[in-house]
């Protein structure tokens, strides 16, 4: 290069990403590596950075070398490389949680998970460390869970997690089992340099629910997975999910759950609509300084769950009929059909709302005339 005056400093920076409905927890086992052996709470963060200092454990007597050498160590860990991968999407979440712990079983990661069950985290991904069955008996619990959340599992090699079974109880535990877990089949796993999972959780997490279709959802940063169909269709069949080449584009390959029963949008519309009814109309309890037991009170209750479904309609959750109206339906009888009983007891049990999910486009057939 000629000689000039100019200096050109180049700072890789991460963008802000977008505000999530709900955020990823990667939850890490410690490893053989000393520097990851520490234990980290539950800690929601805001930036890699904030993530790199933590993980750092910055001492107060440390020097500026010694602060460096340890940034440099953690942006090496598993945490802060998986959380990377996350950052390297183009719409992902701008918040996240992290947490480490040293022990493996179940037990072990609910009593470190259960204070934090009601905080804004839904995607668990559990990274390294963790056996298969530990990890399918961490889905079984997932299912049973009423705050709602979903399991994330890489998976190097797909034998071993299909099935496992506890000796302890002789309980068997079978992937295809869990509707609120999504299995992903990539050779990286968690130990590669790409972290498939950490990467397909950047590209969807911080998508509003309802807006995305899991299957072909572009993800950057890693490599496909050659298949066959047939042996694309046996992942698929077995509870797994992984990432193909679609039109050039590394893609999930398909939308549906480990169970094969769901497909994951009308998980997270599902979710949501229970989130934002409950939210609603706590809300109308909350500001209201008495909601009556009679046509009035039971009007403002109402119009919380039909201010919710109307927000849903918004977003794109529910189907637009001929008519240009949405198919929902929100009825909350009126206090002549409430029983004595539930008067008494100032319960209201009578509200229902019903609505139909808006489908996607998985696959599409062309016909093709032509004449010669």
């Amino acid at each position: 290069m000629a000689l000039s005056d100019v200096t050109v400093a180049v700072n890789l920076v991460t963008s802000a990403g977008r505000e999530p409905v709900w955020f990823p927890l990667f939850l890490c086992a410690g490893s053989s590596n000393p520097q990851e052996q520490a234990e980290i709470p539950y800690t929601e963060c805001t930036s890699l950075g904030q993530l790199g200092d933590l993980l750092a454990g910055y001492e107060s007597e440390d020097t500026k070398t010694e602060r460096k050498e340890k940034l440099e160590a953690a942006k090496k860990s598993t945490l802060y490389t998986n959380v990377q991968a996350m950052y390297q999407q183009d719409d992902h979440p701008n918040r996240f949680a992290v947490a480490r712990i040293s022990k493996y079983t179940l037990a072990d990661i609910q009593t470190a998970l259960k204070p934090y069950l009601d905080e804004g985290w839904r995607h668990l991904y559990i990274v390294g460390g963790y056996t298969p069955l530990v990890l399918l008996q961490v889905a079984d619990w997932i299912e049973t869970l009423e705050q709602r959340k979903m399991l994330f599992i890489a998976a190097a090699q797909t034998e071993s997690i299909k099935t496992a079974t506890d000796s302890d109880s002789s309980k068997t535990y079978t992937l295809t089992d869990y509707t609120r877990t999504v299995c992903v089949y990539h050779p990286d796993g968690t130990t590669g340099a790409s972290n498939p999972v950490a990467a397909l959780l950047g590209a969807v997490a911080g998508k509003t629910p309802g807006s995305l279709n899991y299957r072909n959802v572009i993800v950057n940063g890693v490599a496909p997975v050659a298949l066959t169909e047939e042996e694309l269709e046996q992942l698929h069949t077995d509870g797994f999910m992984t990432l193909v080449e679609r039109a050039g584009d590394t893609v999930t390959s398909t939308g549906k759950s480990a169970s094969g029963e769901r497909y994951i949008d009308t998980i997270d519309i599902e979710d949501y609509v229970v989130q934002e009814l409950i939210y609603n109309s706590q809300k109308a309890l909350n500001i209201n300084d008495v909601v009556p037991y009679n046509n009035d009170g039971i009007s403002i209750l109402e119009n919380a769950a039909v201010s919710v479904m109307r927000d849903c309609a918004d977003k794109g959750m529910i189907v637009k009929t001929d008519t240009n109206t949405y198919d929902y339906e929100v009825n909350y009888p009126a206090i002549s059909m409430v029983p004595e009983e539930d008067i008494a007891n100032r319960v209201y049990r009578l509200g229902t709302v019903a609505f139909t999910v808006q489908g996607a486009v998985d696959k599409v057939e062309i016909t093709v005339d032509m004449t010669l």
